[in-house]
């Protein structure tokens, strides 16, 4: 399928590759995730999407009654099968698979999905999100769950803004670090506000591909959406019940839900 985002190819690079071997441990909504789904885990057939180098396994897989980690790059795949060889796990298989077309898996057969790390914003564009988002349905075992975290679009114009970058580095507690990288964070978000979308068209928006940078600065583009559009798309590709939670696994509701500040936001659902 098309690379519209170039996500194949920035996954792909050797150097990207070796550098999310590096990444352990999970992020604190994760943590509150395993937490909240811990007394369910050991009956779930979990499918792990965009697994990258592996970050969330050793949290999940011994747990689980089956485990599929899936990624669209060969080289993470390969990384995963190596890193884990050696705990000789028999319910644990890897599959190189694109999420927009997933023909490799069988309908209904997980009971637990999780697509972490913000992977769905790298799928594509709007067409290619459904796309995906109705293939997870499809793998989705009847009264599953489906948690994955989102890029927030509300908090951008914040995070493109001159204005908020110096007010941040002196403002209490204020320390040399900070002052010291200002000069280097103003010029970084020159550069981006010169490859996105004027503030104003962004803070029109409900959802819009930016260009975000990555490991060792490199651009790359992703996809940010509002969580109450967020919400909305889960239920039209027929998931039931979406939530949003926060870092500590609390649900937010109402106006909470279109006040949310976070750059990267939680979702919680069930199939």
């Amino acid at each position: 399928m098309r690379d519209r985002l170039g996500t194949n190819r920035y996954y792909g690079d050797p150097a990207v590759v070796k550098y999310y071997g590096t990444l352990d441990g999970l992020l604190q909504g994760e943590q509150a995730l395993l937490a909240k789904l811990r007394p369910d885990l050991s009956r779930f057939r979990m499918l792990d999407l965009g697994v990258g180098a592996g970050r969330t396994t050793p949290y999940f897989a011994p747990f689980v009654r089956e485990y599929v980690g899936t990624d669209v790059s060969p080289n993470m795949i390969d990384l995963c099968r190596s890193r884990f060889a050696e705990r000789g796990w028999k319910h644990v298989q890897w599959l190189v698979a694109d999420v927009k077309d997933m023909t490799e898996i069988d309908d209904d057969r997980f009971d637990f999905v999780l697509f972490s790390f913000n992977g769905l914003d790298s799928v594509g564009g709007d067409e290619e999100r459904r796309r995906a988002l109705l293939e997870i349905r499809r793998v989705s075992a009847p009264k599953g769950v489906f948690a994955l975290s989102s890029h927030s679009l509300g908090p951008v114009p914040e995070w493109l803004s001159f204005r908020a970058k110096v007010e941040d580095a002196f403002r209490p507690p204020r320390t040399a670090r900070k002052i010291l990288t200002l000069p280097r964070d103003l010029v970084r978000t020159a550069i981006l506000r010169a490859a996105n979308p004027r503030l104003s068209e962004i803070a029109a928006a409900d959802r819009a591909i930016l260009t975000d940078t990555r490991h060792r600065a490199r651009r790359v583009q992703n996809y940010y959406i509002r969580p109450e559009e967020q919400l909305r798309e889960l239920e039209a590709a027929g998931f039931r019940d979406p939530r949003v939670l926060t870092a500590f696994g609390d649900e937010l509701r109402g106006e909470a839900v279109a006040d949310v500040r976070e750059r990267w936001v939680d979702y919680l659902c069930k199939t």
